[in-house]
């Protein structure tokens, strides 16, 4: 039950950005978070298995903005929906 509440935070929080990869919302159904559940420990990891592991690719995100380029990008985009997530979950 709390981990629903964790998928629909990040979810939340990736709308919130507006996450995009090929121009489709980055979303985490029910199936794919159980998987996420049982492969990835942590919410930052499960966001870089997901965008370098699954999609093969960060999210353009705030209405357009670039997709991050340089490790350091990515781990800005990661650590700021994380805080908003946790923000939400709350």
């Amino acid at each position: 039950e709390t981990e629903e509440l964790h998928r629909l935070a990040y979810n939340a929080a990736f709308d919130e950005f507006t996450l995009r990869i090929d121009d489709e919302p980055v979303e985490w159904t029910v199936d794919y978070y159980d998987v996420l559940q049982n492969t990835v420990g942590g919410g930052k990891n499960k966001m870089f298995f997901h965008f370098r592991e699954t999609k093969g690719a960060f999210p353009t995100s705030e209405d357009g903005k670039a997709a991050p380029t340089t490790p350091e990008g990515e781990q800005d985009l990661v650590d700021r929906l994380q805080a908003r997530k946790t923000d939400l979950y709350k």
